[in-house]
């Protein structure tokens, strides 16, 4: 083989070595579906809810969403929710529904994708999501895409409910200082990730390309994470 070669001569050989033949193998993804309780979490966001502030009228859009773990944890939060909090006779005080980001799955929300959520405007109530997670990750896309929106998020395995807050308008000033600073830079570092279909190749080559047409140096790393 080449690297035997390699050894004898002392020295790598320019050229290309053989690749073994590819197989096809069978790949079988399974979605992984975790338990919550859902009555403990209608509980705590029913409780939340009633406790309006001064001067609101108890009303408005209450969007669920969650990891794509607890999916179905999302969709039967949701269903019990509108039962909940609109009984018969109340008038239907809250429009409960799972936003879609398509193509991902009603109400999943990942790190880099959320769904864009309606702002009702003055005199329209008030805008709240619950969000089903253990960690702020993926929450955090659902507040940057909507900082309009008030975020509660229901820990499954804490078994608690905690207001979430994320300085939009802070994060935009650093960033926009970055972007201010990276143009006096002669070199740049591209991540590409690798983990699943977050990477985008065609989005690094047209990178590539404009730093190139700027002549600006590079280097490429790919991260699983």
């Amino acid at each position: 083989g080449c690297g035997d070669e390699e050894k004898k001569s002392g020295s790598p050989r320019d050229r290309t070595c053989a690749a073994a033949p590819r197989k096809k193998v069978s790949v079988l993804y399974v979605f992984v579906e975790i338990r919550v309780d859902v009555a403990h979490a209608v509980d705590c966001v029913e409780v939340t809810l009633r406790a309006a502030p001064a001067g609101d009228n108890g009303g408005g859009v209450l969007y669920v969403m969650g990891t794509v773990q607890f999916r179905a944890a999302v969709a039967q939060l949701a269903d019990t929710l509108r039962t909940r909090l609109n009984p018969p006779g109340g008038g239907g005080a809250w429009e409960v529904t799972i936003p879609q980001a398509k193509p991902l799955s009603p109400g999943e929300v990942l790190g880099c994708t959320s769904p864009r959520l309606a702002d009702p405007g003055p005199g329209g109530g008030r805008s709240v999501m619950v969000f089903l997670a253990d960690g702020r990750f993926h929450l955090e896309a659902a507040m940057i895409s909507n900082p309009h929106v008030q975020a509660l998020r229901y820990d499954p395995y804490a078994k608690v409910l905690t207001e979430e807050k994320y300085e939009t308008d802070q994060m935009k000033r650093i960033r926009h200082r970055a972007i201010l600073d990276a143009r006096s830079a002669d070199t740049f570092g591209l991540i590409l990730g690798t983990l699943g279909r977050q990477g985008n190749p065609a989005i690094l080559g047209r990178i590539r390309s404009l730093l190139r047409e700027h002549h600006k140096h590079y280097f490429v790393i790919l991260l699983s994470e």
